[in-house]
């Protein structure tokens, strides 16, 4: 009951970010009509006090936080998967145990591969050519 209970608080949080978002949307858009109506047209300072400037284009820097956060991620299900497995060899099966042993040892691998790979795409070296790693 409390995990159902969890869910439905956790979708109802996330119904209502997106209802007052569209509202905020809806009103933006309501008092741009009115701006046009009552003038006839909107000017570009009064579009950017409206809606604010437009939004940057993704860069190599935000690749680069992107690998650093997978890979932090990955490598902290990979000490979860550990600890899981370490108690599960010692308590059940010792042979299954030790195959997620390695399966951990797997992810957490994969996961420094991410992390270790966004210093090709530090954005502090962007101009130094691509596969740049000193």
């Amino acid at each position: 009951m409390g995990a159902v209970a969890f869910w439905v608080a956790a979708a109802a949080v996330l119904i209502a970010g997106g209802w007052f978002k569209s509202r905020n949307d809806a009103q933006k858009y309501a008092t741009l009509r009115t701006i046009i109506e009552k003038n006839g047209t909107a000017d570009e300072s009064q579009l950017r006090a409206l809606f604010g400037p437009p939004p940057a284009p993704p860069g190599v820097g935000d690749f680069h936080a992107f690998l650093r956060v997978i890979g932090t991620v990955v490598m902290s299900t990979a000490v979860g998967l550990l600890l899981f497995f370490t108690i599960y060899r010692q308590a059940v099966n010792q042979n299954d145990g030790t195959i997620g042993l390695a399966a951990a040892l797997l992810v957490a691998a994969i996961g420094a591969g991410f992390f270790f790979a966004s210093r090709w795409v530090d954005p502090r070296r962007a101009g130094l050519g691509p596969g740049h790693a000193s």
